[in-house]
């Protein structure tokens, strides 16, 4: 009898505790989420069919579904066919991927890096192109890894963790257990901060899909997670390369405020560019695992693109503040994090040292463009107004962003033909 007594003492801590255990490797393995999410997502589908769709769904709000024009399409067109146009061609979604989108959660594809407007001649030759980023990474491997370390230090430090395969990039539970109980102790002391705890997946959902790219409540957290988890298992239950995918989209697409002579800055190529002026293309070379430094100016070059780089990374929190603002409070927070850098062993006390001898000092507007002849130009004008009149648009800057192929009737040959004779 005692024997009992003692089995039914122990039995429920034995399962409490492998209970506690299956929990624990399933956060750090995501096996039972790589499972569910991998197989929702095979049915997450969309191919294109003759005429109008009956099953589509389409984005109300979200700051790339705005700029890119997605949230336009359902007026547009309607107003286009009562102008006679005709729908030839349009997508078909999957039950699911319906479903999903009926449930609250952001459209579910594998989305793009380069978008905007773009105009053909009747032959499909191009005559005009506005494309962003403009400076980006192709690919992930053309990403030196002192820029991808430096990010994941700051952002996201255990998505490329090569011990689970099925890991879940969507969330961290270490960082959002403590974000969680910083933001209950925030509650009772106002003026403590309280840090975040989103991963790369998830912030690349809030600044692209969620209202005014900002997060408002707990639902709408739980909305980026969740489509976040989807999208990741879209290529199945193994997430090694998507991880890496989610690096790439979000070097290559982060929000860094409107600057004069240029609009929205997005992406760390472009932020380069912009705000500082300076050549990508370069960065790339100095900041590579290859590259030595042969002289003292080599150095000071290399240190201060790095600078510039971590400043972009940080800057990214809160952009407007950071980079339309004092720029003292950039350069003093970004030596702050040169040296928790170092101190972590991200970057060597050489850069570390070089960088504390060169200041930030941004761009009150723009590198001015190419010039670009107008008679060149004009054919395609003479279409982009006509499409200002036909989406309803004020400017041209906003058409530009718009992700829009067309079609036209100008041949571009002749036009250019033209144009030399006349000039």
């Amino acid at each position: 009898m005692k024997r009992w007594k003692v089995y039914a003492v122990f039995l429920p801590l034995e399962l409490g505790l492998l209970l506690f255990l299956a929990i624990a490797c399933e956060l750090k393995s995501s096996d039972l989420q790589a499972r569910f999410f991998s197989q929702v997502s095979s049915q997450i589908s969309f191919a294109p069919g003759a005429g109008p769709s009956p099953s589509i769904s389409f984005p109300s709000y979200g700051p790339l579904d705005i700029r890119r024009g997605y949230t336009l399409i359902p007026k547009v067109t309607e107003r286009l066919t009562d102008s006679g146009y005709t729908i030839q061609n349009q997508a078909r979604m999957s039950p699911r991927m319906l479903q999903l989108a009926e449930l609250g959660l952001f459209p579910i594809y594998r989305e793009k890096t380069l978008a905007g407007l773009q105009i053909f001649d009747k032959n499909h030759e191009e005559i005009y192109v506005s494309r962003r980023p403009i400076r980006f990474f192709k690919k992930f491997e053309e990403i030196p890894p002192i820029i991808v370390n430096t990010l994941l230090f700051i952002e996201n430090r255990e998505i490329l963790d090569p011990d689970h395969l099925q890991k879940n990039p969507a969330i961290e539970w270490d960082r959002l257990g403590k974000a969680v109980l910083e933001k209950a102790i925030q509650e009772i002391y106002p003026d403590r901060s309280a840090p975040g705890g989103s991963t790369l997946a998830t912030q690349l959902e809030k600044y692209r899909h969620a209202n005014e790219g900002r997060t408002i409540s707990a639902k709408s957290k739980f909305q980026q997670m969740i489509s976040a988890s989807f999208r990741a298992y879209l290529d199945g239950p193994n997430t090694v390369e998507r991880r890496k995918t989610i690096i790439l989209d979000y070097i290559n697409s982060i929000p860094l405020a409107a600057l004069p002579g240029y609009g929205e800055v997005n992406g760390l190529g472009d932020g380069l560019w912009a705000w500082y002026g300076v050549d990508f293309d370069r960065i790339k070379v100095i900041l590579s695992d290859s590259y030595v430094p042969s002289s003292e100016e080599e150095r000071t070059e290399r240190a201060l693109a790095y600078k510039q780089v971590l400043s972009l990374f940080i800057s990214h929190r809160r952009p407007s503040h950071f980079l339309l603002m004092d720029v003292s409070i950039l350069n003093a927070l970004t030596e702050e994090y040169l040296g928790l850098l170092e101190d972590h062993n991200v970057i060597p006390h050489e850069i570390r040292e070089d960088a504390g001898t060169v200041d930030l000092h941004l761009q009150s507007e723009a590198n001015p463009p190419p010039p670009v002849s107008f008679t060149q130009r004009k054919a395609a004008n003479s279409i982009r107004t006509q499409l200002l009149s036909n989406l309803k648009l004020s400017k041209l800057y906003d058409l530009d962003q718009v992700d829009l192929s067309v079609q036209s009737t100008v041949d571009r040959r002749t036009q250019d033909a033209v144009a030399e004779a006349l000039v």
